[in-house]
């Protein structure tokens, strides 16, 4: 018989998140979201839909940075739903970023409105990323 241990939300400690590396903001995160789930009955399922959204952000990335951009942009998009149908701030506003910077080239305006909102959302939460979203949309507006 396991035994779960039911991890209290942390996702409100935002600047204490912010100095902690990315796998330990990704396994706190993780955490949450299964408290989450745990409590409405179907965590396993959460836990695998979560993951799957989290790889989508990570790979989305690695495309972005490798020039892969259709790539990246496919990533993104299904990171973008998972964390809608999730509703979940944070990877949302990370996959709207995602998809501001691989959009830049082609869809300008759709570029700044994907960065606008995720720095709204940033900003909501309290979230470290917030500087560097407005940092961004300030270096291609300019």
């Amino acid at each position: 018989m396991a035994i779960m241990i039911r991890p209290k939300p942390i996702y409100w400690k935002r600047q204490r998140m912010c100095n902690k590396s990315t796998s330990e903001r990704s396994a706190a995160l993780f955490l949450t979201l299964g408290n989450v789930v745990y409590k409405q009955g179907d965590w396993r399922a959460a836990d695998l839909v979560w993951l799957a959204a989290t790889a989508h952000l990570y790979r989305g990335e690695m495309y972005l940075k490798t020039g892969k951009d259709a790539t990246a942009r496919q990533d993104f998009t299904i990171a973008l739903e998972t964390a809608n149908t999730l509703n979940a701030p944070e990877q949302k506003a990370a996959a709207l970023f995602g998809l501001a910077r691989v959009s830049l080239s082609t869809h300008h305006e759709q570029s700044i409105r994907c960065a606008r909102e995720s720095a709204a959302i940033f900003a909501e939460l309290g979230h470290c990323s917030v500087d560097s979203v407005r940092q961004w949309i300030k270096g291609i507006i300019a």
